[in-house]
């Protein structure tokens, strides 16, 4: 039996993930109670390949217009650069 699908990303949640590079991805898991570790690890190696041009396909359309959309410098998770 396999278990349930989570529910999809809200902005507000999406932001947190964005805003919280300096934390690990447990850390934002306590924060954000809906995703596991292992999600925002994932979701954050999308980012990192979104800021070097490459696949996006694991980003929701939410999440590709809210990174294109986004005013000022964000702080790559995985690599530390400032995009």
């Amino acid at each position: 039996m396999s278990s349930p699908r989570a529910p999809d990303w809200t902005d507000e949640e999406f932001d947190t993930l964005l805003s919280g590079a300096e934390w690990t991805a447990e850390d934002l898991a306590a924060w954000l109670p809906q995703r596991s570790a292992g999600a925002i690890e994932a979701v954050r190696a999308f980012v990192h390949a979104a800021h070097l041009n490459g696949s996006i396909v694991g980003l929701s359309r939410m999440m590709q217009n809210r990174l294109a959309a986004r005013k000022g410098t964000l702080t790559c998770a995985v690599c530390r650069t400032r995009f």
